[in-house]
Order: structure tokens, then C-alpha cells, then sequence
């Protein structure tokens, strides 16, 4: 069975930056002293005639419609101007964060016409690729987050907030493309170069903030942390989480602490520009939701059977969001699509007899015990509800009697190991892992991912 959105989706007519510019200047003529920034420029007088500059700069130096550029930046206004300078120039975009110190990968020139952004991602597993987003990909992904009604994703009567804390990099899709939702929608952002939760509480208080966009991370963060308890939240309706699953343990703390917040979840990865699907306001718990319009989705089972409701197998997407394909690899494409279209997405779910949505797991991160496919998702949820467990991470190494054994990574200053081996009896978690009986515990100091992302390769590469 294959889902689809009941919600079409038309063609755009112009690219990316001219309907960033479009609206700036509509905004600008209805509200002129409304501001795109905090503490900058008005959302099109101003900002118009930068980013018109920055265009005939990079046209000055010689830069040529369809190379790639590279931003390496603060999430910044500066960015914001480079990034539509450099589309209303033709060239390609590709977001970098500013700790990388290897930024040669984007150096080569791509001279394809339509593409708008060339952010990198390790995909369903692998080194990272340049994934390719066209203007069309970004276009329609506008159009499914600000139709006028937003009935489509479950927010019908909804109006696009005043004021927008804008604190995802725009280096990761999910925050580029809030800071451009946020554009077209006329809401003025309050940029922050990093996340800081009291800075951050103090915007939501001030400013009166309707609704926040964050990663686990930081909702784990509010979960534990006494700080929010110093200020008047009273405003927030909304926590939109993406980028990584959050826990249901997370999730019922947070609800006990702001009972009024409603929280949703999404699906996305960089392939599909920036999402597949939304939650709603009666989205399940565990749920991301249902599927944005113009999107369609088919799950399968190992044997390439297409599976009803509540049968878990591995989701595919099809839909206008979904990109060009991969940098210079033309061979990714054959194990990305089927033959129809489709891109796998190398997550397992199920949905749901209403057509709600919900993820398993990795198909590359499931651990097989003796055969027996065990949950890294299932076993980090229950490391998660140990108070002082800021983050922690389950994967699979080789082991020459069962095939392979658990191995977790804590990130903690305060549990011990002899904590969480209590945590594993208390919650029966020996039942996951027989007949291996064998579970590592790694107890790693140092900084949870804030992009919400799991980087696996420092730590497979420790010999167990």
C-alpha cells in the first residue's frame, strides 16, 4: 500500500530568491517599520539593496551562474544577504559549519543550472555527500509550510508568529530553512550564534514567543534543567523537535513541566531538503505525523513486499522534496531509488490505520544478536530517563560468539557505570540482549551533537 498526501502542491514560477525578494518587499510595503532582524535592518529597504550589492559582487569577481560557494559562517544576518546575494547571482550555496576546518570538498565547480544548495550528509550510512537541492525542492517545501490556511498540516487557523528565535545552524537544512520560512512568513528573528537556554528563555519571555523549532538536545536540556523555572513561558503553544527521535520519557517531562505546550515531532533528513512529514495538534504520542502535501510514501519488508498498517519495514519516499541526487556520484542514485521513483530513507516504521507515522530504527544501526535484531533506539530510550544521562548512543560491534554485542556511549558528569547497569535490571533490559548477555558501557565527557545527529565513526573505530 502506498500513502499519499491528500494535499496537491502547484508548480513554482519563479526561484527561491525571487520569492524571498518578492515577499520582503510586499512585507515592506503592508508593515515598513517591520524588521526581518533584531537589531538590523527592515525586511526589505535595507536588506533589499544589500543583498542586490552582494549579487553584483560575487558577478564582480568572477563567479560564474551554476559554481558552488561556499558559506563559512555564524548564523548571522551576514549570512542571510550572502546566501540570496549568491542565488540572485546563479550560483549554488553550500552551508558549512564554522568549526570545519576542511572545507576543500566544495571547491570543484558544479555547473548545474537549477541547483540552489549543495549541503554534505552521510546519508543512510557512509562518508558524507554533497547532496543537491534545486530551487524547485526548496519552493515546494515553502509552499507546504505556509499554505494560507495551513490545514494541510494541522495547524488550520494558525498565524505565523510576530517575532521567531532563530538558533538551528544554518549549516544543517533544518535551520536554514526555518531562517527562509520565517522571511516569507514576515516574522522578525532573533539570531543566535550559539545556543545558550538562559539567553534563549529570556528571548521566549521578552519577546513572547508562540512557538520554538529545537533538537533533542536542547529539549533535554529543558527537561532537567532548573532554569525554567526562572521564567514566564506562558506564551509558548508550540516545540517543534527534528533532526533525531525524541524519547517519549523526554517528552512526558517536558509536558509535566509546561502542561499548556503542545510538542510535535517531524521526519526529515538532508535528502529530502528538509522533511517528509509534520506533526499535528492530534498527532499520537511517538508519532512525526503525517505526510506533507505532495508527498507519498510506500514502507517495505525484507523481501520487498509493500506492508499494511502496523507492519514495520523500511520507508520510502517520493514527493517534490526529495533531491537532485548526490555530487558526482551517479552510482549512489541506483541504491538510493527504485525503480519508480522512490528514495529509501534506511529508517524502519509503521503507520497506522489514520495514516500516522511512526520510526523504529535504523536499518543500518540495527544490532543483530544471534540473528535476533536488537533496538539501539529501544535501549537509549531507557538510558535517557536516568536523571543526569544528558545524551547517550547505542551501536553494534563484532563479537565472535553471538555476531555482534551492544556497546552504549553515556554522555554524563554524574552516572556511573554502576548506575546504569541498575537501570538495565530495573527495566529487565537483559530480555533485549539475550541470549548475548553482553552489554559494554562507555562513559564518554564530552558535548552532546547538537545538531541532534549521530556520529558514529570516532567511536566504532575503538577495538572491543
Amino acid at each position: 500500500m502506498i500513502l499519499s498526501s491528500p494535499y496537491p502542491l502547484s508548480e513554482p514560477e519563479e526561484p527561491l530568491h525571487a520569492t524571498i525578494l518578492r515577499r520582503c518587499l510586499e512585507i515592506h510595503a503592508q508593515e515598513p517599520n517591520r524588521k526581518a532582524f533584531v537589531s538590523y535592518c527592515s525586511a526589505a529597504a535595507d536588506g533589499f539593496q544589500i543583498q542586490l550589492a552582494l549579487c553584483s559582487w560575487f558577478q564582480e569577481q568572477g563567479f560564474k551562474k551554476g559554481e558552488v560557494v561556499l558559506l563559512f559562517m555564524y548564523n548571522s544576518w551576514q549570512f542571510v544577504a550572502s546566501c540570496i546575494g549568491a542565488w540572485s547571482a546563479g550560483l549554488i550555496v553550500s552551508p558549512a559549519s564554522s568549526s570545519f576546518t576542511e572545507p576543500n570538498a566544495v571547491r570543484q565547480r558544479m555547473p548545474v543550472k537549477d541547483l540552489l544548495l549543495l549541503p554534505y550528509s552521510s546519508g543512510t550510512s557512509g562518508l558524507p555527500k554533497g547532496v543537491m537541492i534545486s530551487h524547485r525542492n526548496y519552493a515546494m517545501m515553502l509552499q507546504s509550510y505556509t499554505r494560507s490556511d495551513f490545514k494541510a498540516i494541522g495547524l488550520e487557523g494558525y498565524a505565523p508568529p510576530t517575532y521567531a528565535i532563530t538558533v538551528l545552524p544554518f549549516y544543517h537544512v533544518m535551520g536554514l530553512f526555518g531562517m527562509i520560512m520565517h522571511m516569507v512568513n514576515g516574522t522578525t528573528q532573533l539570531l543566535m550564534r550559539k545556543f545558550d537556554l538562559s539567553l534563549w528563555l529570556q528571548h521566549i519571555q521578552d519577546y513572547k514567543i508562540t512557538m520554538v523549532s529545537i533538537v533533542p538536545a536542547i529539549a533535554l536540556q529543558m527537561a532537567y534543567s532548573p532554569l525554567l523555572d526562572n521564567y514566564d513561558l506562558s506564551s509558548l503553544f508550540m516545540i517543534a523537535s527534528g533532526s533525531a527521535p525524541l524519547s517519549q520519557s523526554v517528552v512526558d517531562r517536558l509536558q509535566k513541566r509546561l502542561p499548556n505546550v503542545s510538542f510535535r515531532q517531524g521526519y526529515g533528513m538532508t535528502e529530502l531538503s528538509v522533511a517528509s512529514h509534520t506533526g499535528s495538534m492530534d498527532t499520537p504520542d511517538g508519532s512525526v505525523g503525517k505526510l506533507l502535501p505532495g508527498t507519498r510514501m510506500k514502507v517495505v519488508d525484507e523481501n520487498g513486499r509493500l506492508c499494511g498498517p502496523n507492519e514495520q519495514g523500511e520507508m520510502w519516499i517520493s514527493g517534490p522534496q526529495v533531491m537532485v541526487g548526490y555530487w558526482k556520484r551517479p552510482e549512489l542514485m541506483k541504491e538510493s531509488f527504485d525503480s519508480d521513483g522512490f528514495m529509501r530513507t534506511g529508517d524502519v516504521v509503521y503507520y497506522d490505520s489514520d495514516g500516522f507515522t511512526f520510526v523504529c530504527d535504523r536499518m543500518k544501526e540495527l544490532i543483530k544478536v544471534n540473528g535476533k535484531q536488537v533496538s539501539p533506539s529501544e535501549i537509549e530510550a531507557l538510558l535517557l530517563s536516568l536523571p543526569g544521562v544528558s545524551d547517550c548512543c547505542v551501536f553494534g560491534v563484532p563479537d565472535e560468539r553471538h555476531g555482534e554485542a551492544p556497546v552504549a556511549y553515556v554522555v554524563s558528569k554524574t552516572v556511573n557505570e554502576e548506575q546504569i547497569n541498575a537501570l538495565v535490571k530495573e527495566y529487565e533490559l537483559e530480555r533485549i540482549l539475550l541470549p548475548s548477555q553482553k552489554f559494554y558501557i562507555k562513559m564518554a565527557f564530552m558535548e552532546s551533537m547538537f545538531r541532534g545527529m549521530k556520529s558514529l565513526q570516532c567511536v566504532h573505530s575503538e577495538q572491543y
